[in-house]
């Protein structure tokens, strides 16, 4: 009689320990699907949508803001330089420059922060018009009435943000109902202005010292890394990237220059 009992002791132990191993085994498959779904990269496209204006408008002005903010930080913030120095294949924006020995740099973009906001303005200005061109298009095939007038494009750059305002008249009508647009706004997560200013006080530091201390600097603010390199002409070349987002503006500063031989 205990024998038996035993052995049925035995099934049942078995059996709880298939059924703790089936769910363990469920649960990880459960983990592993979560894992994937996380890492997948999420795709958005531009697609024309004449149920909803706003959102088409919205993305398709945030691909021509995302196209001009990778072509101009490398470059310190200009999408087609004059002044600059090549650096790694990059035009790189003289900010504060100088051709004398032992002359400290002048500025050469005093308004450097507006400067930055026309260069995007310039560049998406006429892509934004494009999209409400082909979205006006694509609603007149459908039968919809589009009253498109010229409005205003501007640019803001704020705290790790770049926005822009659209002031514009986009009213269509179908079947007697209308619907009304006059404002689009578009806002990314980029740190364009942060670096900016962080390139202002180097350029205005070295006008002033011939020097910035930037390991100083990233003491101060940890989340910055800054590294420097200089050509053999004197040509600094100061590198301000953002830790989080990994984006680099990159500056270039010719002062106080020693002659070959002297420095």
């Amino acid at each position: 009689m205990i024998r038996k009992n035993k052995i049925i002791n035995i099934k049942a132990n078995n059996k709880a320990q298939v059924t703790i191993f089936i769910i363990f085994g469920l649960i990880l498959v459960v983990l592993i699907a979560l894992i994937i779904l996380v890492q997948k990269p999420v795709t958005t496209t531009t697609k024309l949508d004449a149920e909803n204006p706003s959102q088409y408008i919205q993305a398709c002005t945030r691909d021509s803001l995302d196209e001009v903010l990778d072509l101009i930080i490398p470059q310190g913030g200009f999408v087609d330089p004059e002044f600059y120095k090549l650096y790694e294949d990059k035009r790189v924006i003289y900010l504060c420059y100088i051709n004398q020995a032992y002359k400290t740099c002048v500025m050469q973009h005093p308004s450097y922060i507006n400067d930055i906001k026309t260069e995007i303005k310039n560049y998406i200005e006429p892509k934004v018009r494009d999209c409400f061109a082909k979205l006006s298009d694509n609603l007149e095939k459908k039968n919809y009435v589009v009253n498109d007038n010229l409005g205003n494009i501007n640019v803001e750059l704020g705290f790790k943000t770049v926005q822009v305002n659209i002031d514009k008249q986009f009213y269509i009508s179908k079947n007697n109902v209308q619907e009304k647009y006059d404002r689009f706004e578009v806002k990314v997560i980029n740190p364009i202005y942060d670096l900016a200013l962080i390139a202002q006080e180097i350029a205005n530091q070295e006008a002033k010292y011939c020097n910035f201390e930037y390991v100083g600097y990233m003491a101060l603010h940890p989340e910055i890394e800054i590294g420097k390199f200089q050509t053999s002409d004197g040509v600094k070349i100061y590198k301000i990237k953002e830790k989080a987002s990994d984006i680099q503006l990159n500056i270039a500063i010719k002062s106080c220059y020693y002659p070959p031989g002297l420095g």
